[in-house]
């Protein structure tokens, strides 16, 4: 079960890899799971979502992918809404975290890491 609220950090390689504070709520049912994050110049939801235990190791990963929704005025007028893909290892005590990667026009890649605040 991971589903609450997490404090997130992402490391982009779109801004130097300077780590963006942000908030994501993840929701899971037995059959359902989905992402929303929220941070200072937009958001983003899950368009998919699954949880994968991978056979050699036992972990288990959080595979998503989501759409952003930019509400800065800046990256409106730029278009910037893309899709990307998250790629993240679950680890003991809320701790959440692995690589990402966007279809940005000039495409970005960097981590996020979660740690959870609120089941």
């Amino acid at each position: 079960h991971i589903f609450g609220q997490y404090n997130a950090v992402f490391y982009s390689s779109f801004n130097n890899r300077v780590g963006n504070p942000s908030t994501i709520t993840i929701r899971q049912t037995l059959s359902h799971i989905s992402i929303y994050e929220e941070c200072v110049d937009g958001y983003s939801e899950s368009v998919t979502a699954s949880l994968v235990k991978l056979t050699q190791n036992g972990q288990w990963h959080l595979y998503y992918t989501y759409l952003t929704h930019p509400t800065d005025v800046r990256l409106k007028q730029n278009d910037d809404a893309h899709h990307g893909t998250a790629i993240l290892c679950i680890k003991e005590n809320g701790l959440i975290e692995g690589p990402y990667f966007t279809n940005r026009a000039n495409p970005t890649s960097g981590d996020l890491v979660l740690t959870k605040i609120v089941s």
